[in-house]
């Protein structure tokens, strides 16, 4: 698939000698794919802009940027895999990332065929009004504020995070929020971290 929307790296590994293989074809795309895909789907594609208004939280969080968000869905999770950048092997194994969001690039991406993929857009839209909240120093955020606000602006939540979240007090797994800076590598207990993160907003 790549290869026909970046024909000229083909070209180029053969006028350069060099020959990409694997992981490292794979990041290589993935790269590319975050900063050109939006250049890329204007140009070549029919696509409509949708105006979803997240008007509550850009207010709250004192956002006036009118910058537009290019939202990318893709029609599975099969397409969007090699673009979405992992956070570790575990969680790349194990998790299955709906959406994703580069606050840079102003580009958010998304499985579009999931269920999930409106309140997934809204959430992953959210972080980037919280990187313009924050003069894009997102990374001096705390990860459990970031999620906990995104979840705030996801206007259809899941209650996926809430069963975690029970599970979590039941058996005496939440963590303290000084520890939320990075989420676990348990996949279980990442969702707990989301839904501790959410009810603290």
């Amino acid at each position: 698939y790549y290869q026909s929307v970046f024909p000229w790296l083909e070209r180029s590994e053969k006028i350069f000698g060099f020959n990409l293989e694997g992981y490292g074809l794979q990041r290589i795309y993935g790269f590319l794919a975050e900063r050109y895909m939006s250049y890329w789907f204007k140009k070549y594609t029919k696509y409509m802009t949708l105006p979803i208004i997240v008007k509550d939280i850009s207010e709250l969080l004192g956002v006036e940027s009118n910058d537009r968000i290019s939202l990318v869905m893709y029609n599975n999770y099969s397409e969007m895999f090699d673009v979405v950048v992992k956070k570790s092997q575990t969680q790349a194994g194990s998790l299955i990332t709906e959406g994703q969001a580069f606050a840079t690039e102003n580009i958010v991406i998304v499985d579009g065929g999931s269920r999930s993929a409106l309140g997934v857009s809204t959430h992953e839209i959210t972080h980037i009004i919280v990187a313009r909240a924050t003069k894009d120093s997102y990374t001096g955020v705390p990860l459990w504020l970031n999620e906990g606000l995104a979840e705030y602006g996801n206007i259809e939540p899941d209650s996926g995070y809430d069963r975690y979240l029970e599970w979590a007090v039941d058996t005496n797994r939440l963590f303290p929020f000084s520890s939320l800076n990075r989420f676990p590598g348990n996949p279980n207990l990442t969702l707990v971290a989301y839904g501790q993160s959410r009810s603290f907003i």
